[in-house]
């Protein structure tokens, strides 16, 4: 018990030492335009990094007292602000405050159940948000001290802070929400196995039909990422990427990535043989090997990024990271190969 305790002590002590929170960190973002990145932990607070005079990290507590599902943060494109999805039912949208040296939040209380995930409009002071009460909303983050008093949005003039812009039904869980890079396309996934695509402005104008839903034939997807070309990438149970392209404003149907045979298989050698051995008496205790999909993931993929640059030798677009541990790069080859077989919905 005494060696457990000196262990405690000891773990509070370096934590306070390099001014962090005694917690686990879950996830990190890092600024581009602004010297910051931010960290979350379970429980709270949250922490903001900027960069002081002296070149190095300073903490700067944000105490959020609603509990992230998964810590769904996201920066708006100035990086002046970030929203956070979370578990009870609202999602602050935090800024800095220079004159007290503190990050505040707003809340916006609109959501009947947990926000999933949260995306920034790339030009207007708007955010979206994804929630499992079956709605995908838009709201309005527009800040006085923060935002011009002359930015417009696809709604018209900036409305007030929390103020609800558009509400789509997906009739299953709400995963994830996207913006394109232009802003004109708003793309959601639900639980139900759909991916929507919404045309921003038509949604404005209060269309009946700014909304396409593709029903899809593989298990829900998780997570989207719009490519910097419009082309918009989909991942999560079903294991491969699913890419979606548009052809005359209408959304196609999705076709997988096809990693080169160098990426799905290892040549057959005596090291990679022996290792598959290893793996499989950890993972399911017999010596034999184990039958394996024909994806490069063989588990759910948890994590899409832009990537644009080179692994191993290779340009790839983006990246796809799952849970059996892989980081696959995707070269812009594969993704031309599957949008040679989109077929229109």
């Amino acid at each position: 018990l005494s060696c457990s305790l000196l262990f405690i002590l000891l773990s509070l002590a370096r934590a306070h030492s390099a001014n962090l929170p005694p917690f686990p960190r879950r996830s990190l973002s890092l600024s581009v335009l602004i010297p910051m990145r931010l960290t979350s932990s379970p429980p709270l607070p949250r922490q903001p990094w900027g960069a002081s005079s002296a070149r190095l990290l300073r903490s700067l507590p944000l105490c959020l007292t609603s509990p992230p599902p998964s810590d769904p943060f996201h920066r708006s494109p100035d990086e002046q602000k970030f929203a956070v999805g979370s578990g009870s039912k609202s999602v602050p949208v935090c800024s800095y405050e220079e004159a007290n040296n503190f990050w505040v939040s707003k809340m916006i209380k609109e959501h009947a159940s947990t926000v999933c995930a949260v995306a920034w409009h790339p030009t207007a002071p708007i955010v979206a948000t994804a929630s499992t009460d079956y709605h995908c909303r838009v709201f309005s983050a527009f800040l006085k001290n923060l935002d011009s008093k002359d930015t417009t949005t696809p709604w018209g003039a900036p409305a007030k802070f929390g103020t609800l812009l558009y509400t789509f039904e997906a009739y299953g869980w709400v995963l994830d929400v996207a913006f394109s890079p232009t802003g004109e396309t708003l793309a959601l996934c639900a639980q139900n196995s759909s991916v929507t695509f919404i045309d921003v402005a038509a949604a404005a104008a209060g269309s009946n039909a700014a909304a396409q839903t593709l029903r899809l034939h593989e298990l829900p997807l998780t997570h989207l990422l719009f490519l910097p070309d419009g082309t918009l990438v989909g991942a999560g149970h079903c294991f491969s990427p699913l890419v979606f392209g548009n052809a005359g404003g209408k959304w196609m149907q999705p076709r997988k990535l096809q990693a080169s045979p160098t990426q799905q298989t290892d040549s057959p050698t005596a090291v990679s043989a022996s290792r598959r051995i290893f793996q499989a008496q950890t993972s399911t205790g017999r010596s034999e090997g184990t039958a394996s999909l024909d994806s490069v993931h063989q588990f759910p993929v948890c994590g899409l990024q832009l990537f644009n640059a080179s692994m191993d030798g290779v340009r790839a677009e983006f990246t796809s990271s799952a849970l059996d541990g892989k980081i696959v790069g995707w070269t812009a080859d594969e993704l031309s190969a599957a949008m040679r077989q989109l077929s229109v919905a």
